[in-house]
């Protein structure tokens, strides 16, 4: 259980120098590879692509009775962006996400 506010400062932490080691952080978002050598656009629990604006983007949800979450960091411009909701009978549209964060991202350039 987490609060939008401690996913941001979470995410925020994991664009910081030395809050994980650098060596960790590549292996956690770098995309992980099928036998036959295939990217699969995830990481050790973190999904890894581009936003629509064409930047790298990393994002993880999570899901339970009751709540669903959503967490997208902009590594190159640092902007972390937290969506938290009490409502679990669906998941979010990525599209609707995106255009949350695109907003962010745009607004910082």
């Amino acid at each position: 259980m987490s609060t939008a506010e401690d996913l941001v400062r979470f995410g925020s932490a994991l664009l910081q120098p030395g809050f994980l080691k650098a060596e960790s952080l590549k292996t956690m978002f770098t995309s992980q590879k099928t036998s036959a050598g295939e990217e699969t656009g995830y990481g050790i629990g973190w999904g890894h692509g581009k936003s629509p604006s064409g930047k790298t983007v990393y994002a993880h949800s999570g899901g339970a009775v009751g709540g669903t979450s959503q967490l997208i960091l902009y590594p190159d411009s640092r902007i972390v962006i937290a969506l938290v909701t009490n409502y679990s009978e669906s998941q979010w549209k990525a599209e609707e996400v995106e255009a949350v964060a695109e907003k962010f991202e745009g607004a910082k350039n």
